[in-house]
């Protein structure tokens, strides 16, 4: 049980970074130096 919870915490974490890193604007508490401003498209979306 630890190991697959274990498993799932890396594949999280991957995940995250990988989105993380593909990102092309700045928003909240994700900023990249790349891309300092945010996108005005995507300020209604709610997930």
């Amino acid at each position: 049980v630890k190991l697959c919870e274990l498993r799932n915490v890396i594949q999280t974490a991957y995940l995250v970074i990988k989105s993380a890193m593909q990102r092309k604007e700045s928003r909240g508490l994700h900023f990249t130096t790349d891309y300092p401003n945010h996108a005005n498209e995507l300020v209604d979306t709610v997930f």
